[in-house]
Order: structure tokens, then sequence, then C-alpha cells
């Protein structure tokens, strides 16, 4: 993180965006976010990260993502259309795995 970015944090007003299940679910949501040059606050539910350092996993309570209050708006639609891609890709998946059954339904 930059400077610029900590300075900026910490004058921030954070928001609520999403809890998340796990580690992996955290790096996929803030990887996108910061594609779209958002800032991201994440914050371990109860002994979830020492829970991570020790087992290796943070699942147990979940991951709360946080935002800043001006750019929530934009998350939101950042994930949305995220969300509507993973969805079309699922639906083509099931359509080309079995054409036989579509066909039949037909």
């Amino acid at each position: 993180m930059s400077d610029h970015e900590k300075d900026r944090g910490e004058k921030e007003k954070w928001e609520y965006l999403i809890t998340v299940r796990d580690d992996h679910e955290m790096n996929v949501v803030h990887s996108l976010l910061k594609a779209h040059d958002i800032l991201v606050m994440i914050r371990h539910k109860g002994i979830g990260e020492y829970m991570s350092i020790v087992m290796g996993t943070s699942s147990i309570h979940g991951i709360d993502i946080f935002v800043p209050s001006d750019q929530l708006d934009k998350a939101w639609q950042v994930l949305e259309v995220a969300l509507e891609e993973e969805g079309d890709r699922e639906e083509s998946q099931e359509e080309e795995e079995d054409p036989e059954e579509n066909q039949e339904e037909d």
C-alpha cells in the first residue's frame, strides 16, 4: 500500500460491503475490486485471523470486506457484473456438458 493510500485510508469513512467465507473468496473479491481502483479493508471475524495463521483457514467466522463510503456504489456494481458473468458462464457450461438433454426439453 502506498503512502498516499495509507493517508487516504486513515481519513476515509469505511462501509461494510460483504462477508466472504474464506481466504480464497477474500482474495478473489479483493483482486476484483483492486483491478477497478477500489480500496479494500479486510477484517477477520472472531478468531478467524489467528485460525488462518495456526490452521491455514479462516472459514470458521468469515471475513468482512469494507470499502470507502464514496466507492461503495462502484464496488457493488463491480461485484454484480462479476456475479452475472459467472452465472452466464455456468449456464453455458451446463449447456455444453449436456446438449442432448437440452434438446429433449425443447
